[in-house]
């Protein structure tokens, strides 16, 4: 059901797409035999564009021992033993989806009968119309007013025989006809009826519908040469549109774009139709199926490192078993590398993932241990010290140590170390200590283990330590913070390897034991048949022959299941890796929108109090400007820039303003600060003097400031200090 739905909704994208192109650069060119063709091919191709497959060949990037080592502190692994799985209730509301179908097939059905009906009224419509014999076509008088047409047959009114119109409205039914326009209607109607949900399906029928008349108007208009005589005959058979049904009525309800067009001077522009190419391409490897060409040794060791090395099947004995590890000797790596063990996360485990920096699928070969800086660094094996390194980048400070059998095991990111090339080491001897040199984000420790010529998941042969739950903190966008515990995604994506493991160790014994059961079987025959005394050597012989071939065909037939069961292991594993990496996809896309989120949460609050500060500055260069204007209107001498002598109107030099605060007289405004000052007046002349007499002759600054009452209080306050001190 999946699989259809994912289906339809491409085809309705293809079909959006493809008429958009359509829309925008095609439809006004004029070409439309090229535009018919085009939206005819664009309706059916896009239900074949999805079953094409393209073999995409899937790039896996791993990283040699030289190469580039991003770490990814975000998910930690860890296996899970035990689980138990808990059914799914399903829902009440569940059951109605059943009810889809037949919902879909009722429209459907509603709508082809409509169209049977159609065709039947057309056949009785002909049955009961005037035939008059034409050498190509038929043509019906009937008693409706709208002419049509449908395949050969020509509907024409009795009103319009022998009037003027008659020969042009001919034409282009007639035309309809020459052209097979009839099939893209039927056509066009049997596509409605199946995917009436399409909301683009409706948009190509009156596509087409419009060309089928603009190509009819355009070979009238050739034959006739009357354009202005034809487009009156156009409006005075203009009727309400109805549903066209399956034919080709003359007067179809677009007549305002059949006379554009008929006005419109048509340049060839086939050059455009060349921008279909690329177009259709795109879609092509957008929508169609990715078959992505990964040889099994190309998933990255994944099932073969995760399960063991089968044995080789051969004739004689067959061999099913998966290896199993023996007891641990000193020369096999064993044990946890960084010796703090309850100090030390798991951040990264081994496997396919989204490459945090190039964002592309990497195999990570090893296994990344978040620990503090400086911590110590111990060899997981008896061996020798086969690599010691500094590097700016990569793997950066690096130890690697041969420990015999195909064994090697790196150590990466390192801050220092404690041991050079060529050393001894012991099992749990100090190496190096922990850091975060070349490509690393965060201290750590990369780890990797090497068995023969392929890497493997370390996890798979650490004994001594568990990964515990990581308790998470992420905030949200009031600002507090959310702890949840939880297991990671990479954990439960473990827990279902385990899984595809055991099952198919479960198939591979079965299938042993099968094989066993069936051989022994064959032997015991063998051996009856030897032993009977009544068989010559020769059939005998035969009998010996026969089994081994029997032998041979039961070996070959288990040797197919055991691949079959490998092979399906291997795509069930796949499967499950990419679920949980869309999974860690959508984590990280939830975690960069919180972050964005109170990131511009925060550039808001600042750009506010920014203009704010702004905004008081301003206020406050205004107040002092003007203060300094009005003092330098009053002061005796001073000049502007063109050398001009500031006075009042009709005042000499050396004339000094009365300055008046809140009512009161001061005598200077020194102390005054600007942002106390709520209004200034000046007054001039018979003004100044009716309301202040002489004292005002020179002029009157009235300020006002926002609070009257505080600033009497300072002013009397200022008056009392200068008369006590007048006095000392």
């Amino acid at each position: 059901m999946n699989e259809v739905v994912v289906y339809l909704l491409k085809v309705i994208a293809i079909h959006g797409l493809l008429y958009l192109f359509y829309r925008l650069v095609l439809r006004n060119t004029g070409q439309h035999t090229f535009n018919r063709g085009y939206l005819i091919l664009a309706l059916f191709a896009a239900f074949f564009i999805p079953f094409i497959e393209i073999s995409v060949p899937e790039t896996v990037h791993p990283i040699d021992d030289e190469g580039s080592v991003i770490t990814w502190l975000s998910e930690p692994t860890a296996g899970i033993e035990e689980f138990e799985l808990i059914p799914v209730q399903k829902d009440a509301a569940n059951s109605y989806w059943f009810l889809i179908p037949w919902f879909y097939l009722g429209i459907a059905m509603i709508l082809l009968v409509r169209s049977i009906f159609y065709l039947a009224v057309l056949s009785r419509l002909k049955r009961h119309s005037e035939y008059v014999k034409k050498p190509w076509f038929k043509l019906f008088k009937i008693s409706q007013d709208r002419p049509f047409s449908f395949f050969s047959n020509v509907f024409m009114p009795k009103s319009l025989f022998g009037t003027d119109a008659f020969e042009q409205i001919l034409a282009h039914e007639c035309e309809h006809v020459r052209r097979y326009h009839s099939i893209d209607r039927l056509l066009m109607d049997f596509v409605v009826s199946l995917f009436w949900f399409n909301p683009f399906i409706y948009l190509y029928r009156n596509a087409l519908i419009e060309i089928h008349e603009f190509q009819a108007d355009e070979v009238v208009l050739n034959r006739f040469k009357d354009p202005v005589g034809y487009q009156e005959i156009l409006f005075s058979q203009l009727q309400s549109a109805q549903y066209s049904g399956l034919v080709s009525h003359f007067n179809f309800s677009m007549i305002k774009k059949r006379i554009v067009m008929m006005n419109k001077k048509q340049k060839m522009s086939g050059w455009l139709y060349l921008l279909a190419l690329p177009v259709l391409f795109s879609i092509i490897f957008a929508f169609s199926g990715k078959e992505h060409s990964t040889s099994i040794e190309e998933v990255g060791t994944e099932i073969a490192d995760m399960l063991g090395p089968v044995n080789t099947l051969s004739i004689p004995n067959l061999d099913f078993s998966v290896n199993k590890k023996t007891d641990q000797d000193s020369s096999e790596p064993s044990i946890m590398p960084v010796r703090s063990k309850d100090q030390v996360r798991l951040s990264s485990g081994f496997g396919m993932r989204m490459h945090p920096i190039y964002k592309v699928r990497k195999m990570h070969l090893g296994t990344d241990f978040a620990c503090r800086e400086g911590s110590e660094i111990i060899a997981t094996a008896d061996g020798v010290v086969e690599k010691v390194e500094a590097r700016t980048d990569g793997y950066g400070k690096l130890v690697v140590i041969n420990h015999g059998n195909g064994f090697k095991t790196r150590y990466a990111q390192l801050s220092s170390f404690k041991i050079k090339q060529g050393d001894q080491v012991k099992k749990g001897d100090l190496i190096a200590l922990s850091g975060n040199s070349g490509s690393s984000t965060a201290p750590h420790l990369h780890y990797e283990i090497q068995k023969g010529d392929k890497r493997v998941d370390p996890m798979d042969y650490i004994t001594d330590f568990k990964p515990k739950p990581v308790i998470r903190e992420i905030k949200v966008d009031d600002g507090k913070a959310e702890k949840k515990e939880k297991f990671e995604g990479q954990q439960m994506m473990t827990a279902e390897l385990n899984i595809i493991e055991r099952k198919l160790k479960m198939r591979l014994e079965g299938i042993e034991i099968e094989r066993n059961r069936k051989l022994e079987l064959k032997e015991m025959e063998l051996q009856q048949a030897m032993a009977n005394p009544g068989l010559s050597e020769k059939q005998k012989s035969q009998v010996k022959k026969g089994s081994i071939a029997e032998a041979q065909r039961i070996e070959d037939e288990l040797l197919m299941k055991a691949t079959e069961a490998r092979e399906m292991a291997v795509k069930e594993t796949e499967q499950v890796r990419l679920k949980y990496l869309a999974k860690e996809a959508a984590q990280m896309a939830q975690t960069e929108i919180i972050r964005a989120n109170e990131a511009l949460r925060r550039t808001t609050e600042e750009e506010k109090r920014a203009y704010q500060l702004q905004q008081e500055a301003e206020e406050k260069r205004q107040i002092e400007e003007k203060i300094r204007m009005e003092k330098l209107r009053f002061q005796d001498g001073k000049q502007d820039e063109n050398g001009t002598r500031i006075t009042l109107d009709g005042g000499n030099a050396g004339q000094n303003p009365l300055f008046v605060l809140d009512g009161e007289v001061v005598k200077n405004i020194e102390n005054l600060s600007p942002d106390d000052i709520k209004s200034i007046n000046v007054l001039k002349g018979e003004s100044a003097r009716k309301q202040y007499g002489e004292k005002g002759k020179d002029g009157v600054i009235e300020i006002f400031t926002k609070d009257k009452k505080k600033d009497k209080s300072k002013n009397k306050e200022k008056n009392k200090s200068k008369s006590k001190n007048k006095s000392l």
